[in-house]
């Protein structure tokens, strides 16, 4: 991307908001890409070799607005958010909302999923401490419900297709490690909040686990016809 070519980054890379809706967490530099439109890892990839490069027809505002998400974080207006691999990163709709009370021009993409970020998980982890402070025994807590919540379900459903996912990667996958992979993707798209070890139970080894014993094996059997491409 060289300065005598003003090309139009919005229409050669223009942002996958799809991917980012699930994505929380950015860089200041990914936020000021996402705000104009733009893609920023295609980006990456593009100038890669090229030590300075130059954004074209968005290079100054491009610029203006990294510096000034930046003078945001160093004055506190902004912060950034502590990442479970040790990054330090800003959390996409408090970036949205600082900009909008700044008036600047955003995509209305970008608003419409920082919006659906911002609204609270489902927190597994939450319910269960406090049916603990409670003092709740198990057979309480089965005796008040009717069944499992919809939330509930709608988690295991959405766990059993990652777990199918994962088995069509390596077939050989311990269910503990199909476990731990799917909370951390939980615990980055915001999704929902549980424990490695309470999604094994509910998801292989509980009465009605919709993975357990033969439909686990089920799972396999759709795994290798999936990585076949049948």
């Amino acid at each position: 991307m060289s300065s005598d070519e003003p090309w139009d980054l919005t229409i050669l890379y223009p942002a996958n908001y799809h991917e980012w809706a699930d994505r929380l967490y950015c860089s200041n530099t990914e936020a000021a890409f996402l705000s104009l439109g733009i893609d920023p890892e295609s980006v990456a990839i593009a100038s890669e070799d090229e030590p300075r490069p130059h954004y074209g027809l968005h290079h100054g505002e491009l610029i203006r607005r990294r510096d000034a998400i930046q003078d945001a974080l160093e004055g506190r207006y902004l912060e950034f958010s502590p990442t479970t691999s040790g990054k330090s990163l800003l959390r996409l709709s408090d970036f949205v909302r600082w900009a909008r009370g700044r008036a600047w021009p955003l995509p209305e993409e970008l608003v419409r999923i920082a919006a659906a970020q911002a609204e609270p998980v489902v927190s597994y982890r939450a319910e269960a401490d406090e049916e603990h402070a409670r003092g709740d025994t198990q057979s309480e807590v089965k005796g008040r419900e009717n069944g499992p919540r919809p939330e509930s379900l709608q988690m295991l459903k959405r766990a059993e297709e990652l777990a199918i996912e994962l088995l069509t990667e390596d077939i050989h996958r311990a269910k503990s490690d199909i476990a731990r992979l799917i909370c951390r993707r939980f615990k980055a798209t915001g999704e929902f909040d549980v424990k490695d070890k309470n999604l094994a139970n509910r998801l292989f080894h509980h009465k009605d686990a919709p993975l357990r014993g033969s439909k686990f094996e089920e799972a396999k059997a759709i795994a290798r016809r999936r990585k076949l491409g049948k």
